[in-house]
């Protein structure tokens, strides 16, 4: 018999990020490469970069928040603009549940190489169990 058991994404970064410190409460952003916003307990919004395996704190509460939003370098960087449209053209429309990622992620060797963009599933909410 299959069990079905399902974790929300709030449950998942408990037990997968919780060596940084992060008590998360609400993803509030994602980008197209996974990357999310996080909001924790505290009012603290993290982000969580899954290519360069980080989760740190980018606003301490709501208003350093606001004024990220408009901060160029960080959307820059946030949306990944050159990256995401080359994607798109090599890999097409991500399909629902899906994210683009590095092929060899940054902290293994790559060096944010266009030519190793590959798509898969973002993180799975259900898993079975047998």
């Amino acid at each position: 018999m299959v069990k079905i058991f399902c974790l929300s994404i709030i449950e998942v970064i408990k037990e997968s990020w919780n060596w940084v410190g992060i008590e998360p409460e609400e993803v509030v952003g994602e980008n197209d490469f996974g990357n999310l916003l996080i909001r924790d307990i505290h009012g603290k919004f993290w982000r969580l970069c899954p290519e360069d395996v980080y989760c740190k704190v980018v606003a301490q509460n709501q208003h350093e928040l606001e004024a990220l939003s408009m901060n160029q370098e960080f959307l820059a960087d946030w949306y990944m603009t050159a990256f995401t449209d080359f994607a798109k053209e090599k890999l097409g429309q991500l399909q629902p549940g899906h994210k683009y990622h590095l092929a060899i992620p940054s902290i293994l060797g790559d060096e944010y190489s266009f030519t190793l963009i590959a798509s898969s599933h973002s993180v799975c909410d259900c898993q079975s169990e047998q």
